[in-house]
């Protein structure tokens, strides 16, 4: 099992994913195609 010894960048992270989620919903599809899964910003362009 990892432990994390401060869970608060990762708070903060997930909250900031959030609020981009709502105030720009394709900006937070792109972060997702990009940071979580990868994507080259010319791929993502296609999604």
């Amino acid at each position: 099992m990892i432990q994390i010894d401060d869970p608060e960048p990762y708070h903060l992270f997930d909250a900031a994913l959030t609020k981009l989620q709502t105030l720009s919903p394709r900006s937070y599809k792109v972060a997702l195609l990009h940071y979580f899964l990868g994507y080259d910003i010319e791929d993502v362009k296609t999604e």
